[in-house]
């Protein structure tokens, strides 16, 4: 039988990222309420996984190391502006 899962939990819904980040609160609690509507968590074959911290590695995958590091250590307590959630590697510049 095939599986299906839903990784959730509510605190990824009280991250706002960007206002066009696909992963926005309010869409991710739609998904959720929609498939509790419609039944989808009592199938058998369903489950719901908590979401676990990413590895450095992982998280390397999809933005800079150094965009990582600035994320890691504020900016702020190196004396650095912030970069006000910015990717170079994504956002159009750098990397």
């Amino acid at each position: 039988m095939d599986r299906a899962s839903f990784v959730y939990d509510v605190r990824l819904t009280q991250h706002v990222y960007r206002p066009d980040h696909p992963l926005r609160p309010e869409r991710l609690r739609g998904v959720h309420a929609t498939l509790t509507e419609l039944g989808a968590f009592d199938r058998p074959n369903a489950t719901v996984l908590s979401p676990r911290d990413a590895t450095r590695d992982e998280i390397e995958r999809i933005h800079a190391p150094d965009y990582v590091e600035d994320a890691a250590v504020p900016r702020h307590a190196r004396g650095v502006a912030p970069h006000h959630g910015r990717d170079p590697r994504r956002d159009g510049g750098g990397h």
